[in-house]
């Protein structure tokens, strides 16, 4: 921002989990991640806005055949996938997330009709929360078929009034499932059908629980989120924590690595010439990313068009660090001339 030597400093409070260093090798990656000191002196005014937050709306098969497990032992799924459920919403890498949570099928005589599965039996809630979803978990157990169908359209409506009535929020469906969709019209290829309509802007994640479950892939694709999870069955504390594993790497995919460029103060014309990004780990030191127009070794930020940027979206291998520190930030600092290869 070219202005009498002024520089807008724009804060981003991060969600994820863990912590990291600014200059180490992440536990989960194979790159050393080296960055320049940066001297945030240079900024001498600020805004600051949170990442995208998230809603999980959690469809939960309740069918009979989720407390059958393998050869009529009812703790091979229905304990264990409502055990990592619970693990889940209760953890405080969740922070920054919301979800709500329904069953299907209802077990009311209108089973076969959207707006029962509309009610969520727990509402959207902020987590971590290690009570209330429990408390619904607590009472309820496994009876019925497997009407996906007008259970996926409840969730629809249901997630689509959540995004309205929470502005700047990402939100998407957790569908889990350990059978082929069966009464009330519900076919795999029209719950297919019912989640594209809407992929754009809610995506449909599908988790399988247990074996013979290639017939999921239909609706996870139709759904925009590529292959479904499946989470095996027969050992319950490992089918418990693998679950657990698949509901955080939803959240993680729907965390953003893409930073809207702000608004300048009135008067003032943003110069594009003149950005930073600098990352600030829980434990350490600030420390810059340099522009890397390609991303091509994963490490630093691009825009999202060189030439008339509107947002700042960091390569994956910084994405993946930002996101392991649960408590870091990344601050995009204006005024000072961009480090990297941006073309001057």
């Amino acid at each position: 921002m070219r202005t009498a030597g002024r520089a807008l400093l724009l804060m981003f409070l991060w969600t994820g989990c863990d912590r990291a260093t600014g200059s180490a090798v992440d536990a989960g990656m194979d790159a050393t991640f080296t960055f320049t000191q940066f001297d945030l002196g240079c900024a001498s005014s600020s805004a600051q806005a949170m990442l995208v937050p998230v809603n999980l709306v959690v469809l939960l098969d309740r069918s009979g055949s989720m407390g059958d497990g393998i050869n009529g032992d009812p703790t091979l799924k229905w304990n264990p996938v409502t055990a990592g459920l619970e693990a889940f919403f209760a953890d405080a890498a969740s922070a920054g997330t919301a979800a709500s949570l329904a069953y299907f099928p209802s077990l009311s005589t209108d089973q076969c009709n959207p707006s029962v599965y509309y009610d969520a039996a727990v509402k959207i809630t902020a987590l971590p929360d290690s009570m209330t979803f429990a408390k619904s978990i607590a009472v309820t157990s496994p009876a019925g078929n497997t009407p996906t169908r007008p259970a996926i359209l409840g969730a629809i409506d249901y997630a689509k009034d959540t995004s309205d009535a929470r502005p700047g929020t990402r939100t998407a469906i957790v569908l889990v499932t350990d059978g082929e969709p069966d009464l009330c019209d519900s076919s795999v290829a029209n719950v297919s059908l019912e989640v594209a309509k809407v992929a754009a802007s809610i995506p449909t994640y599908v988790i399988g629980v247990g074996q013979s479950l290639g017939s999921l892939a239909m609706i996870a694709q139709s759904g925009g989120t590529g292959a479904p999870t499946v989470v095996s069955v027969g050992d319950p504390a490992q089918t418990a924590a693998d679950f657990q594993k698949a509901l955080e790497a939803i959240r993680g995919l729907q965390v953003s690595c893409d930073l809207p460029l702000p608004s300048p103060p009135s008067g003032m014309a943003l110069d594009f010439q003149s950005v930073n990004v600098v990352f600030t780990p829980s434990a350490g030191a600030p420390a810059q990313l340099v522009y890397n127009s390609t991303c091509a070794t994963g490490v630093g930020w691009r825009y999202d068009d060189p030439k008339a940027p509107t947002r700042v979206i960091l390569c994956d291998q910084s994405c993946g660090l930002a996101k392991a520190d649960h408590a870091g930030r990344i601050d995009v600092v204006f005024g000072c001339a961009t480090a990297g290869d941006l073309i001057q």
